[in-house]
């Protein structure tokens, strides 16, 4: 997902780069929900619809939150800065993915 971000930011203007980073970003994302979900199923196989109820509550909030935030980087930074924002956050979900 990070390398979406590069590529919107890096070829701005571009439709091919926009094509070829849509693609990058929406495989990103699939992979990620189908990981996290996997994770959070592991956890209580007799909670699943529970589990899965929270997962998506959280999700759909955090996506609400986000493009809250990538508007408002819009507004102050442009393209590059709404591309900045959307790579740190991605950056960051990884690193947080890796503590245990």
């Amino acid at each position: 997902m990070v390398a979406a971000f590069a590529i919107f930011g890096l070829f701005q203007g571009s439709l091919a780069a926009m094509i070829v980073g849509v693609l990058i970003l929406d495989l990103g994302v699939q992979f990620s929900q189908v990981a996290n979900q996997a994770r959070i199923h592991a956890l209580d196989p007799t909670a699943r619809s529970r589990l899965n109820t929270i997962f998506m509550a959280t999700m759909i909030l955090g996506g609400a939150c986000g493009s809250g935030l990538a508007g408002l980087a819009y507004s102050i930074w442009g393209w590059s800065g709404t591309c900045l924002f959307g790579a740190a956050s991605a950056a960051l979900a990884l690193l947080l993915s890796r503590r245990r």
